[in-house]
Order: C-alpha cells, then structure tokens, then sequence
C-alpha cells in the first residue's frame, strides 16, 4: 500500500523504484542530523605491507597488564601502556600481536591455519593463554609467554559449527573453584558451548604441522 501510489492493486516498475529512492534519501538526512564527524588530528600512516595482514582484519583483542604486577596509573601511564599488546586476526589464517605503546610488531606472527579465516580471539588471563577460532571448525591455544609461542599448547578440534565469538570468565580467587576458567563460544549454527579448563592442568601438545603433511604425502 505504500509503494502502489495510483492504488491500482499492483506496484510498477517505476513506483518501486521511486519508493526506494525517497527511502534512502529519507535515511541520509536521518544520519545525517544526528551523526558528528570528527576528523583526526593525526594522519594514518601508510601500511607497511611487511607487517600487515594480507586480508581484512576480523578481529581485535587488547591484552592488559596483569592486575598483580602492575596497575594503571594516571599520573605515569607510560610504563603501563608499554606492556598493553593489541592482538589483530585476520581471514589471512594469521594472528599478528603489537605493542600497544610502540605500534610496531612485538613478537612474530602466529599461523593458525594458512589461508583459513581466523574469526575470533581472546585471551585467558589465569592460564596466560591466546585463543584463537577458526573457520575449520578450531579452537587453538597458545602460550604467548613460551619462546616456542607459535606452537599451539593444545586444540579443541572437529567442532560441529565454526567458532565466531568467544567469551571468557575468570572465577574469583575466594572461590573453591579459583583454578577454574570458563569459555563461552557462539558458532555459526547459533549454539553456544561452554568450556570450563582447569588452568594448573594444561595438556602440552607435541603435535606439529610439518609431522602431519608428511603423514598425508
């Protein structure tokens, strides 16, 4: 009834296309009106293709210093901001992690699976782990803080959707289940599973990339 302008019972081409023309006009001067540009005072750099993800990002985690060793404050924030690390994934398979302070590249970059959307990261602040899902229905787990961090510490592999959020709980230290950590994870069929790791009880995962391509020729 609000396409069919003559109200002849039927939409022509023409009343289509009109309704769909004053429908977006309609919209722009919506955003328009209740929308503040701010430009930046600072110019982006331009990329450095040697340290960029070679495909669009899909998403970002801070990692923080832990609350133990130091905390924020105001009046010297700089020695703070020198251990915040910014973790990028991408659709390149690839997680890359920054220094927050610096901007440059801190540590090497993390193949997840190689040309494999990497859709989702976090970081487990009990166990001191990355996580990272992927689009081959993954969870993997590294250890940042090990020099062999490239290498997952352990998988959760052969999911039924592909991980697209995660979630992560820490339990109270005045808890009895303080050694407990909990990950909640959407997928892509609109399920939620819940893990819950026992943070002193990690399984060291020998398994190696290489290894297995030699198994498959």
């Amino acid at each position: 009834m609000r396409i069919d302008a003559d109200s002849n019972g039927s939409v022509e081409w023409h009343e289509f296309m009109n309704y769909m023309l004053l429908e977006n006009q309609t919209l722009s001067s919506m955003k328009q009106e209740h929308s503040e540009y701010i430009k930046s005072s600072i110019v982006d750099p331009a990329p450095h293709k040697a340290n960029c993800h070679s495909d669009m990002i899909t998403s970002i985690y801070i990692i923080t210093p832990d609350p133990e060793e130091m905390t924020y404050n105001p009046e010297r924030p700089e020695p703070y901001r020198r251990k915040m690390k910014y973790v990028t994934a991408s659709r390149d398979g690839k997680v890359k992690i920054w220094n927050a302070f610096t901007m440059k590249l801190e540590l090497k970059e993390i193949v997840v699976v190689k040309d494999i959307w990497v859709t989702c990261i976090h970081y487990m602040t009990l166990s001191k782990r990355l996580v990272a899902g992927s689009a081959n229905r993954m969870i993997s787990f590294y250890d940042l803080s090990s020099t062999q961090f490239n290498i997952p510490t352990s998988r959760i592999e052969g999911l039924v959707g592909i991980p697209l959020c995660i979630e992560y709980y820490r339990w109270p230290e005045n808890n009895n289940d303080s050694n407990l950590e909990t990950l909640l994870v959407g997928d892509d069929l609109g399920i939620c599973h819940m893990y819950t790791i026992k943070s002193r009880d990690w399984h060291i995962c020998t398994f190696k990339i290489e290894e297995q391509n030699k198994e498959k020729k």
